[in-house]
């Protein structure tokens, strides 16, 4: 079973994820390594929305091949270049991975503001945990 959980005891969320994900029961771990805003053909996308979209949309097509979808991801860690580009982040999220496809809540979630990633052209890379109770 997944279950997100934000107890009362502590703050609210300051955005659109939960303080903890509690997977119990038999079940697999689905680990998708960072995601960055290239195409299937390896092809970086031209702006800031399109590197966005191109990793949500590599998370959301690597989990169905493990045969899951958004509702199982219980861990989304993201690194942004630019705390300038947090909006936009926010935006293509809702509108790739819209809340109700979330599973009842939002996963467990980490943004952390970088220097640069391993090539200084990628504006965003996001990894995921996804777990299948």
């Amino acid at each position: 079973m997944i279950e997100k959980r934000n107890p009362a005891a502590v703050g609210a969320p300051l955005g659109r994820y939960s303080h903890a994900v509690r997977v119990t029961g038999p079940g697999e771990l689905v680990f998708v390594a960072g995601q960055v805003g290239l195409d299937k053909q390896g092809k970086l996308a031209p702006t800031i929305d399109g590197q966005f979209e191109n990793v949500f949309r590599s998370i959301k097509t690597i989990l169905a091949d493990c045969g899951l979808g958004l509702s199982h991801i219980v861990k989304i860690t993201t690194f942004l270049t630019d705390p300038a580009h947090v909006g936009t982040y926010r935006t293509v999220r809702d509108r790739e991975w819209p809340k109700e496809q979330m599973g009842g809540g939002d996963p467990a979630a980490t943004l952390i503001y970088v220097k640069q990633l391993a090539d200084p052209a990628w504006v965003v890379e996001i990894e995921v945990i996804a777990a299948k109770a």
